[in-house]
Formats: structure tokens, C-alpha cells, sequence
């Protein structure tokens, strides 16, 4: 799970920090401030999104294991009966339940995810890759991006070459997850192109009107 982890953190911090120098750059027409602004996101963003990986994993063995999971099951149960669900209903509902925390465990245990029960210390370090993964990832944009502007008076092959990044990450994404990795890289590249390019529009458009 840490090549996992860090993976996907890397692709969430060069997507997100990306959109902030992108923003900055426009706005600012520093490198400095393009690159502080980058540098505050990855920084921010590193913290938020380790955090939800730590808290993430101990929500998501509390929700679907077989065992942990029975009282917010039975809750939702009672919640149905109370607002007059069919009884037939609520039992074929309750069965269904049951399976999909069974079918959870079983993937839990075929990719050795070790979720069985809720270990703080793997949480946390879970947290720790998916944040390092994340800031390494939006110091990586930030400082290509920002250097790239100070080279060239037009930010375009800044743009380029940070779309290049993100084909490249989602490509060792795909093949750490397992999945088909020039589809993940398609999407990651194409998503960054976008989200980029819909940025500079909007930007252009409010400083315009300034």
C-alpha cells in the first residue's frame, strides 16, 4: 500500500497545487508569487488530504466490516421499520447488507489490506505516504512551473510540460493500482489540461472586466 499511497497522493498534489500556481501566475505575473502560492497549497493540501486518509480508513472499516458494522446497520434497519417500510422489505434489505460487509472483507483480505480490524499505527502511516506523496507532488509543479515562467516570457511551456508530469504519474498510478495505465494517464493528463485551461478562461474573463 506505501507505492499506492504515495502514488495517489502525488497525482492529488500536482493536480491541485497545478491549479493554484496556474491561477496565481494569472494573476500575480510574479514567479515568486506563482511559486509561493503553490508551495502554500501543497502545504495545506498535504495536511487535509493526509488527514482524510488516516480518519478515512478507520470510518471505512467502522461502516463495512462484518463485525464492526452491525450497529449502524441495525440502526439504519430500525430507521425503516419506524418510518413504515415494508417488513419484507427491510429483511431482503438487511440480507443484502450483510453480503456486501462479507463480499468487503473477502476483496479486503484477497489484497491484503490487513482492514480485518483497525490498526491506528497503519492509519496513521497510511495518513503520513498519502500527505509526503501529496506534498512531493505539489513541490514537483511548483517549482518546475514557477522556473519555467522565469525562463520564458509566456507560461504555455510551463503548461506543457506540467501536462507532460501528470501523464507520466498517472501512467505509475494505473500500474500501482493495478489498472490499465495509459487510461489513467489519458485521464490524468486530460484532466489537468482542462481543469488548467478552464482556470486561465476564468481568470482572463475577471481580469478583463477589472
Amino acid at each position: 500500500m506505501f507505492l499506492v499511497n504515495v502514488t495517489t497522493g502525488m497525482s492529488d498534489g500536482m493536480q491541485l497545487s497545478f491549479t493554484v500556481v496556474v491561477a496565481a501566475q494569472l494573476l500575480t505575473q510574479s514567479v515568486a508569487g506563482t511559486l509561493y502560492a503553490g508551495i502554500g497549497a501543497a502545504l495545506l493540501g498535504a495536511l487535509a488530504f493526509g488527514l482524510a486518509r488516516m480518519l478515512g480508513e478507520k470510518e471505512e472499516i467502522n461502516h463495512h466490516h462484518p463485525g464492526l458494522g452491525i450497529a449502524e446497520a441495525e440502526e439504519e434497519l430500525s430507521l425503516m421499520h419506524t418510518i413504515g417500510i415494508d417488513p419484507q422489505l427491510t429483511a431482503d434489505v438487511k440480507d443484502k447488507m450483510a453480503e456486501e460487509r462479507e463480499q468487503w472483507l473477502r476483496e479486503i483480505q484477497e489484497h491484503g489490506l490487513g482492514w480485518e480490524t483497525y490498526d491506528a499505527g497503519r492509519a496513521r502511516n497510511s495518513g503520513l505516504q498519502t500527505a509526503g506523496g501529496f506534498l512531493c507532488g505539489g513541490l514537483l509543479v511548483s517549482l518546475c512551473f514557477a522556473a519555467l515562467c522565469a525562463i520564458w516570457p509566456s507560461a504555455w511551456p510551463a503548461y506543457s510540460v506540467v501536462w507532460l508530469l501528470l501523464f507520466f504519474t498517472g501512467w505509475y498510478k494505473g500500474r500501482a493500482m493495478g489498472k490499465h495505465p495509459l487510461r489513467y494517464a489519458l485521464v490524468q493528463a486530460l484532466s489537468g489540461m482542462i481543469v488548467s485551461l478552464a482556470v486561465v478562461a476564468i481568470m482572463l474573463l475577471l481580469l478583463h472586466r477589472k
